[in-house]
């Protein structure tokens, strides 16, 4: 009975001190999740295109000064654009030192500052491998391509998870170098056809005295198969189908024009996807013709236009 009464007793102790830690325990587990949850105020995104071009896209809070300063990672390529512009979507005016790879932007009234450009300077590629090797002075978050298999890393990220099937990798401040493998995902996902044998429906011909279940009647085991004319009506519908296609994609190839195709090959080499301001800087058209093209690809199904950040962003769907 004492046994019993010190045991009851010593619960109502540990039930007693969980109710007073309890509070603090969940205060911390909530600030543990919005530190994973929530990115950092300054942060700097590497997208690792195919073809091995990076696009880099800062993400920078301006604290109340007119000109800011901005080391850059890697060589930006100028023919490709750069885009800077304000928390609003509104265009910066830029000055770069190439010299000390820096920029310098004007930035009035701005609480946020957005750089946009592409450079192929911190990637290299040897023997089936790519390389990254880069220095940032902020936190930066490096997205591979589509079936990449990472090799090795250094420092340790931060974070790591996927996003639409491509590895996300969130490092520290500092220098970041990685290595992967890259395999094309028509590569990996081709699948061989597992062969098929026909059914065979197996079943008792016979009674344990040898007598047949059902005289003068055919066998009940059978084997499927497919006569000539049923493959010949096949055979036509498929002949049928394939010149309707070929007809189809040659009157729907031929509405477009060289300027279009040029779009389509610009987006296929940059990795499937571009602002309307960074294809006309590299296509060399007016604003209004490059959107009527834009537009024409869209109709088609060739391409798909998305607002991001208050600008137009063109998607290539096939080609």
């Amino acid at each position: 009975m004492l046994f019993i009464l010190i045991t009851f007793k010593s619960h109502l102790c540990f039930l007693d001190n969980m109710r007073r830690v309890a509070p603090a325990l969940l205060v911390f587990l909530l600030a543990l999740a919005y530190t994973v949850t929530c990115l950092p105020d300054e942060y700097v995104t590497l997208t690792v295109l195919e073809s091995g071009l990076v696009r880099v896209d800062y993400s920078l809070k301006v604290n109340a000064t007119s000109i800011y300063d901005v080391s850059l990672i890697g060589t930006p390529i100028t023919e490709l654009g750069i885009i800077v512009t304000d928390q609003s979507g509104n265009p910066l005016a830029y000055d770069i030192n190439q010299t000390s790879n820096t920029i310098t932007i004007l930035a009035l009234n701005c609480t946020r500052i957005n750089i946009s450009y592409y450079t192929q300077t911190i990637t290299t590629f040897s023997k089936g491998i790519w390389s990254l090797q880069y220095n940032s002075p902020i936190e930066s978050i490096v997205k591979l391509p589509k079936g990449s298999t990472l090799i090795s890393m250094q420092p340790v990220p931060l974070a790591v998870s996927t996003s639409d099937s491509n590895l996300v990798l969130e490092f520290p401040s500092g220098s970041v170098s990685l290595s992967f493998a890259y395999i094309p995902q028509s590569i990996s996902q081709d699948k061989t056809t597992p062969q098929t044998t026909p059914q065979v429906n197996k079943q008792p011909a016979s009674t344990q005295n040898g007598s047949s279940l059902a005289p003068g009647k055919p066998s009940q085991t059978s084997t499927q198969i497919f006569s000539a004319e049923t493959i010949g009506i096949a055979l036509a519908i498929l002949l049928f189908a394939g010149i309707a296609m070929f007809y189809l994609l040659k009157r729907r190839n031929g509405n477009l024009s060289e300027e279009d195709r040029e779009i389509i090959e610009l987006l296929k080499k940059m990795g499937g996807g571009m602002f309307q301001s960074e294809i006309g800087q590299y296509v060399k058209m007016p604003t209004t013709t490059l959107w009527r093209r834009i537009k024409k690809l869209q109709e088609l199904g060739y391409v798909k236009v998305e607002k991001v950040g208050g600008k137009n962003y063109v998607r290539l769907l096939r080609y």
